[in-house]
């Protein structure tokens, strides 16, 4: 479901890794640092559930929030109806975060 972002990440000269890490802990697109290409600085979550999963609660959302940020990343959260409709601020979110992160 986010195909339409990582192609238009792409676009924008991005490196992006679509499902990096395991389990349920997998993060669903991981961009690559402008500044270092060996880590990655922006941690997307798309709201499409894996699998037998049950969805994550506000506190569970939170929390991986507050866990990525402690490993240095930027989360952002996007919803598959908010790339459909408006994929051009979707990708301005990402771009806002990865930006904002090195500057």
């Amino acid at each position: 479901m986010l195909t339409e972002l990582v192609r238009r990440l792409r676009a924008e000269g991005l490196q992006v890794k679509e499902g990096v890490g395991h389990g349920p802990h997998a993060i669903d697109l991981a961009v690559v640092s402008e500044d270092d290409d060996a880590r990655y600085a922006v941690a997307v979550d798309g709201d499409v559930q894996r699998g037998p999963v049950p969805s994550p609660g506000r506190d569970d959302v939170r929390l991986r929030h507050d866990q990525l940020t402690r490993m240095g990343w930027v989360p952002v959260r996007v919803r598959t109806t908010d790339v459909f409709t408006d994929p051009a601020r979707e990708v301005a979110r990402v771009l806002q975060a990865l930006r904002g992160r090195s500057g």
